[in-house]
């Protein structure tokens, strides 16, 4: 169901870093929001970004809306060569869309990934993961 549309796009009016968690596959009614946010995400995909001072929020999206938004205290490694976060629920980055940043990552996000958006404030973001040297307006 798509009702990305009912909701604002995302726009801090800070310089920020979020990681943004596909969330989707993972609510089957016994799992929290946070729990299926902060769940079991590949080290190799995301460990170059696991310093919390400068990459500090996490949101779980599900059909394109963030559903829930958390401050991320610390990483912890987990079985499989996995991380997963500790953080403390915050709801500066909950209900809004995603649009715009979910485009830019195009087949990136379809296969599951998680991703990386930098905002700068001044209402433009850019991907970190996956890559993109390029801005964009939010």
């Amino acid at each position: 169901m798509k009702y990305s549309n009912n909701f604002a796009p995302i726009n801090p009016n800070r310089l920020c870093n979020v990681f943004v968690f596909p969330i989707h596959n993972s609510l089957d009614g016994s799992r929290s929001v946070y729990d299926a946010t902060r769940s079991a995400w590949l080290r190799k995909r995301i460990q170059r970004f696991l310093n919390t001072s400068v990459y500090e929020y996490a949101v779980g999206l599900k059909d394109k809306i963030s559903l829930g938004s958390y401050r991320i205290n610390s990483w912890s490694s987990v079985p499989y060569d996995r991380y997963e976060f500790t953080g403390k629920d915050t709801p500066e980055f909950t209900g809004f869309s995603w649009d715009k940043q979910i485009e830019a990552a195009g087949g990136f996000w379809r296969f599951g990934n998680p991703l990386v958006v930098e905002f700068d404030g001044n209402g433009k973001f850019r991907l970190l993961l996956p890559n993109k040297d390029q801005w964009f307006n939010c």
